[in-house]
């Protein structure tokens, strides 16, 4: 059986983004993935995506030996993220501002203390 209540919660989502400039949405999206990779190697995560906006999307991959355990930290601290063995992902997007990245790199400084 389809996913009818994910359906439902996604409609609203798409009708934000055809009705913004997608232009808007690129460089929303760049700025607040470019603030995180800042953010994150200043804490001394291995980010492993491009600093350069010409040469990635929004999503930020890094390394860390213990990324389980920091994404259960982040989830249990409301942030939402995602891991794969030792790969990190954050994905950023228009729903975002730059304060849900203050409160990931805050989660993740408290956790690498």
């Amino acid at each position: 059986m389809p996913n009818l209540l994910g359906l439902a919660f996604t409609k609203p989502g798409l009708e934000i983004l055809v009705e913004t400039d997608m232009s808007v949405v690129e460089h929303h999206n760049l700025d607040l993935s470019g603030y995180a990779i800042a953010g994150m190697k200043e804490l001394g995560i291995d980010v492993t995506t491009h600093d350069d906006p010409n040469y990635r999307l929004g999503v930020i991959s890094a390394r860390h030996e213990a990324a389980d355990e920091l994404w259960k930290h982040l989830h249990n601290n409301k942030v939402d993220t995602y891991y794969h063995g030792e790969i990190f992902r954050v994905d950023p997007h228009i729903f975002n501002d730059r304060d849900d990245i203050d409160m990931l790199l805050k989660g993740i400084d408290s956790f690498v203390k």
